[in-house]
């Protein structure tokens, strides 16, 4: 099968150390990434400026999330801790203790009333964000957890580990659903549609599956990356995906068919996430290089269909335009 290839489109360059995880606002107007700098920073992503530097972990922040209409945020990290930001002001409200080991992923629901978090502990803890009230301690791996997410709603949640499955979790209940068997390697991350019926998993094995949650079957094996796929994303309907590999590429997915619909190649370092607006329309990665890049991933889509329908391939050379952060505000 022919494929469009893409070079690239806007880098965000602000971070001093690599950058693990990125999330976006439902309409993409609002991005925040995670790095090994110890801190995270919020985005304006038609401009490509940085909006705030949220500082204040003592180690690695390896995963990041933002609410739906982007007024809440959250941040996970190796201190064992989860911060509760106000997006807008960039205000520190609340640190959130339960884990005994590294916190590596976190994710909230669209209205930032519900968040998870997951840890080399073994557990997930699901969360009242405005009273930093412990819900449920949500346990069933057996090894480091290393991935969340959440549904729209905030009541169904996914997670990801190093014992090779994903489990799917009530989070009203704290009890798991299913657990999900089919890769053969750790399993870095997971991602949910809006409603929570359709699952992706990104894993070691080179590999994403999507699945159905309400009966636990494996939809599809996605193959496409050359390497170890770090990230994973779905737009609110499901119908696209978006993985993130250390192949240096990210890659646009079909849900349905399991079918490329384009590969996205910045010219950066590995792949370490990625995430995808809920219309699918804008997309966003993160690089052990210390940057994010931007993509427009509907006029990718577009392009990537026109070239197909022609049966050829067009060789787009495009320069990333650069932004350099000199101050934050």
């Amino acid at each position: 099968m022919q494929q469009y290839e893409r070079k690239g489109l806007l880098k965000l360059k602000g971070h001093t150390d690599w950058v693990n995880c990125c999330a976006l606002s439902a309409d993409g107007n609002i991005g925040i990434s995670a790095s090994d700098d110890k801190s995270c920073i919020l985005w304006n992503t038609g401009e490509g400026k940085v909006l705030r530097r949220l500082t204040g972990h003592g180690n690695r922040v390896y995963g990041c999330a933002i609410s739906g209409d982007g007024k809440v945020a959250m941040s996970a990290s190796w201190d064992k801790t989860a911060i509760i930001w106000n997006a807008v002001s960039g205000k520190q409200l609340r640190t959130l203790y339960g884990h005994k080991q590294r916190v590596f992923a976190c994710a909230l629901s669209f209205d930032g009333k519900i968040g998870l978090t997951a840890s080399a502990d073994c557990t997930l803890i699901v969360w009242d964000i405005a009273k930093g009230r412990i819900l449920h301690r949500l346990r069933g791996h057996t090894r480091f957890v290393y991935g969340c997410a959440l549904s729209k709603d905030g009541k169904v949640a996914m997670s990801a580990s190093w014992d090779k499955t994903c489990i799917i979790w009530d989070t009203e209940k704290g009890k798991p659903l299913w657990s999900l068997r089919g890769h053969t390697d750790y399993v870095r991350t997971c991602a949910l549609s809006a409603d929570g019926a359709i699952g992706m998993s990104a894993s070691f094995d080179n590999t994403c599956i999507t699945w159905d949650t309400a009966t636990g079957r494996m939809m599809k094996k996605l193959r496409g990356h050359k390497d170890q796929v770090f990230g994973c994303s779905l737009s609110a309907d499901g119908k696209i995906a978006m993985s993130a590999s250390t192949d240096k590429t990210c890659i646009l997915w079909d849900t349905k068919k399991g079918s490329i619909l384009c590969r996205l190649e910045g010219k950066a370092g590995d792949v370490q996430g990625c995430a995808l607006s809920a219309d699918s329309n804008i997309g966003i990665s993160a690089h052990t290089d210390k940057i994010c890049i931007l993509w427009d991933t509907e006029k990718e889509m577009k392009n990537a269909e026109m070239v197909t329908r022609r049966g050829g391939i067009v060789d787009v050379g495009i320069s990333c335009e650069v932004c350099q952060v000199c101050s934050i505000s």
